[in-house]
């Protein structure tokens, strides 16, 4: 394991959290995700989906991994509803920050992960352990 990705090894296990008035949705939305290294050690694997009052939103799958080339985190998104995200990222202490693209390369947004929430924009998520 790269000691990049070894920064990261607290993610793995169950993560449940809740946002609100996201999606198009009205209301509280509840994500659970968990975090594994598959296919292997070189990858941290996310496998969850978003509800909403029982309702299933989407679902989707990550991988996240460190590209030695570029010496930054690399995340790929797919989402059952059609998206495909590809992103590119820094850890500065436990903030991790990543640069949302679409397949095409052009700049969607910016997404920060620390202290337990994710932001993207005006949006937040808070998480916890599941």
């Amino acid at each position: 394991m790269s000691e990049p990705l070894r920064k990261l090894e607290f993610l793995i296990g169950k993560w449940k959290g809740r946002a609100e008035n996201q999606f198009d949705e009205k209301g509280v939305i509840d994500g659970t995700f968990e975090c594994t290294h598959d296919p292997g050690e070189k990858f941290i694997a996310m496998i969850g989906e978003a509800r909403t009052n029982g309702k299933l939103l989407h679902r989707a799958l990550t991988y996240l991994m460190w590209d030695q080339n570029v010496q930054k985190y690399v995340r790929k998104s797919v989402y059952s509803y059609g998206w495909i995200l590809n992103e590119v990222g820094e850890l500065n202490g436990d903030r991790l920050t990543f640069d949302v693209s679409r397949p095409t390369g052009s700049l969607i947004s910016s997404r920060a992960c620390d202290g337990g929430a994710i932001s993207t924009g005006t949006q937040v998520r808070r998480l916890e352990r599941g």
